[in-house]
């Protein structure tokens, strides 16, 4: 009983909150070096950067703290780019009209991030 009403609150978290407004998370993913020892690290990743999508001025604004080396790509549903830039932090608002998933990639040299948004019109 247990497992399925964790089950259950799991699936309401994460279909809940697709579509509001406000801070999202970020999925990390470390790009890993063959060279590298073999050494498993579980503890999780902080990356001080915030995405902000504002769904009443269709705007993703996306800030840190001033020494995330990254790039930042925003892709619509068809892997087109909509947006690109070498910085982290600046603001993007997503073209009217246009509705679907937008994916938000943060690449670094050893780290990516990843973020989806559902638009609405």
């Amino acid at each position: 009983m247990k497992i399925k009403l964790l089950l259950i609150c799991l699936f309401a978290l994460l279909f809940s909150d697709f579509n509001a407004s406000g801070n999202m998370l970020l999925d990390y993913h470390r790009k890993y070096n063959k060279q590298s020892n073999s050494k498993v690290h579980r503890t999780p990743v902080q990356i001080p950067v915030d995405v902000e999508y504002d769904q009443a001025t269709r705007q993703v604004v996306i800030t840190s703290n001033g020494e995330v080396d990254a790039t930042v790509t925003i892709y619509d549903k068809n892997g087109s780019i909509l947006y690109y830039s070498p910085s982290v932090d600046g603001s993007y608002t997503i073209p009217a009209g246009y509705e679907g998933l937008v994916t938000i990639v943060l690449d670094s040299r050893d780290w990516y991030a990843t973020a989806k948004i559902m638009v609405d019109d």
